[in-house]
């Protein structure tokens, strides 16, 4: 996990940068979700995962 944070301290610049262009198209006051999941340390998995999902908010599910 130490070995994790030093990766994540190296690029956030980079990520930080990615995102504020993602999300430059968008309102300022935009509700967003955000979902993730993780297998840390699973011996039955050949590496540990990370996935993460970015999504407006939607006052419905029929709502784009």
């Amino acid at each position: 996990m130490i070995e994790l944070l030093g990766l994540l301290n190296t690029s956030y610049r980079t990520v930080a940068a990615e995102m504020d262009s993602w999300f430059a198209p968008f309102p300022a006051g935009a509700a967003w979700n955000v979902f993730s999941d993780y297998c840390i340390g699973d011996e039955k998995k050949a590496n540990d995962a990370f996935a993460f999902a970015i999504v407006l908010n939607h006052d419905t599910d029929q709502r784009p």
